[in-house]
């Protein structure tokens, strides 16, 4: 998998200003070769779990905020 931000930087340094599907596949295929990313990796389940915990955990404090501020 690869940061599409990565791509879009690496198209820019190859001066590249015509933006088609066999251009992009061409371009993806030279940054892999080129820069070599390292293989993505997920995090494991458990820590998944807990950065969506965590989410929740600020999503819910924001909404208490709101509602003894009177916002909502």
């Amino acid at each position: 998998m690869v940061n599409p931000k990565q791509t879009k930087h690496f198209a820019r340094m190859m001066l590249v200003i015509t933006k088609t599907d066999k251009v992009d596949a061409q371009l993806i295929a030279l940054d892999g070769e080129k820069m070599q990313p390292a293989p993505y990796r997920m995090l494991p389940q458990n820590i998944q779990g807990l950065n969506q915990q965590k989410t929740l955990l600020v999503q819910l404090k924001k909404q208490l905020t709101n509602v003894s501020s009177g916002f909502i």
